[in-house]
């Protein structure tokens, strides 16, 4: 005999009402939650919860801002709006994480190695967001966040500066030759060098650098630093002329002279790489070239007239990008067709 299932086993679910008046609620919410964003965030930036406290936003204010992902986390204790992180960079993301790092213990850090380098204001490439320290002994790492690293080195007094930031922020940092050669030593050959030519083209002193390598000549990466140091030049202008000049080294072709400067009927004008027998020109057109510090327009007309005096005194010129970097072979041919006068693809 069969018998009947329980009577709520069979009940329907309820219907669904209102979910077009609860997006519109939601909606509306979310802009509200916005505007007093607006209203109350501080006019810096990055802000620790004290002083969003202080300004307003208290933990469960600031804790409703995170869910509706109007503001980001930048690291534990550290916030930011998210339309401003949103907007940032890679290498604007790693100076933003050294701010954040250093408010929560402003002073107490000597920061060394690629942070160092970012906050003196050196070109990086290809390098991660760690944050590097010296500290004066070994602590445990149960207190340290994952992203940073703790070096335990000897660091002079003269070997130690003060920067200041866009936002006013004092940091301890390494000197620029102290930080050139903790690079030199850990870093990748390129990612060293594009380090090492900005450095020198700040000021750097190249002699003070080797003496600082001739003094620890056991120690681990000296022989790497020293190759890096033998490579630096600092009339690499950007990250993709350093590249460049680094690669043309292994090319097994003439080289060519960095910067060099041409006399035209219209001027004089700088090449980034050239061949003055050979009357040949090599440009690396990096987007930052012709968008970072004039007007678009601007710069391309320039550009343009430069090119038409260049060609028109007999030069033929070669432009190459990023992604040829990464095409050594085919580099080369260009390069040694255009070397030997013969036809050859621009």
């Amino acid at each position: 005999m069969n018998q009947q299932p329980p009577a709520q086993q069979f009940a329907p679910r309820p219907p669904v009402h209102g979910t077009k008046h609860h997006d519109q609620r939601g909606e509306l919410r979310l802009r509200n939650r916005r505007l007093l964003l607006d209203d109350r965030w501080p006019s810096e930036e990055l802000q620790t919860r004290p002083q969003l406290n202080e300004a307003g936003i208290n933990h469960l204010l600031l804790d409703e801002f995170l869910d509706l992902g109007l503001v980001t986390r930048v690291r534990s204790g550290v916030y930011l709006r998210t339309e401003v992180w949103k907007n940032t960079q890679s290498w604007e993301r790693a100076d933003l994480q050294l701010s954040a790092h250093s408010l929560l213990a402003p002073g107490h850090y000597l920061y060394t190695h690629q942070s160092a380098a970012r906050l003196h204001g050196l070109r990086t490439w290809g390098l991660d967001q760690r944050i590097h320290v010296n500290l004066p002994y070994r602590w445990s790492r149960d207190g340290f966040a994952a992203d940073l690293v703790s070096h335990y080195s000897v660091v002079s007094p003269n070997e130690e500066r003060l920067v200041i930031n866009n936002s006013n922020q004092v940091f301890r940092v390494t000197s620029l030759e102290r930080t050139v050669t903790d690079c030199a030593r850990v870093l990748g050959f390129e990612r060293a060098v594009v380090i090492g030519d900005h450095a020198l083209r700040e000021g750097a002193n190249l002699t003070q650098m080797n003496t600082m390598l001739a003094k620890t000549p056991g120690s681990r990466g000296v022989r790497r630093a020293r190759a890096v140091l033998a490579a630096l030049d600092p009339r690499s202008e950007s990250v993709g002329e350093s590249r460049t000049r680094l690669l043309l080294s292994t090319l097994n072709i003439e080289q060519p002279d960095p910067q060099l400067v041409i006399e035209t009927n219209s001027g004089s004008f700088r090449a980034d790489f050239g061949w003055r027998e050979a009357k040949v020109i090599l440009e690396f057109d990096g987007k930052n070239k012709y968008f970072d510090f004039s007007p678009t327009e601007d710069v391309i007309f320039q550009e343009r007239r430069r090119e038409k005096a260049l060609v028109a005194a007999g030069w033929r010129v070669i432009r190459i990008e990023w992604t040829d970097l990464d095409r050594p072979v085919e580099l080369r041919r260009r390069l040694v067709a255009a070397l030997n006068k013969r036809e050859f693809a621009v």
